[in-house]
């Protein structure tokens, strides 16, 4: 949460082992407390609230069903992007494009022995 905080982002960087280990973050992990709720529901399990008191005032926000929850699917085009974030994470970028079109192509069989290929062809890491 600190992180998050002081990036104003919840993305792959904030959730580094460089992050965690700023002095800036260290200085607001002090004042942050994180409480879990686990009494939840299937539905809400992926459900967030923050809540920040500051000089006598509280601020709440909450989400149940962020983007991405089967009740707010991404679209075809946000769920492209972080597939391409994912498979930039896996493997170098020059492998990202063969394996994108063998991953479309999945749906007709044919075209997964070469989703195979490539794989294969991968560098490892």
């Amino acid at each position: 949460m600190a992180v998050a905080a002081t990036d104003r982002a919840a993305g792959p960087d904030q959730f580094s082992m460089a992050a965690l280990g700023r002095g800036e973050v260290h200085r607001l992990r002090e004042r942050v407390r994180v409480h879990a709720d686990l009494i939840t529901s299937d539905d809400d399990r992926f459900a967030g609230r923050v809540e920040v008191h500051a000089r006598g005032q509280r601020f709440i926000q909450e989400l149940r069903h962020a983007s991405g929850h089967p009740r707010r699917p991404f679209d075809d085009g946000m769920a492209g992007m972080k597939q391409r974030v994912a498979l930039g994470i896996a493997t170098s970028a020059a492998h990202v494009t063969g394996l994108e079109v063998a991953l479309a192509d999945l749906a007709t069989m044919p075209r997964l022995r070469a989703l195979g290929d490539q794989l294969r062809r991968l560098p490892a890491r």
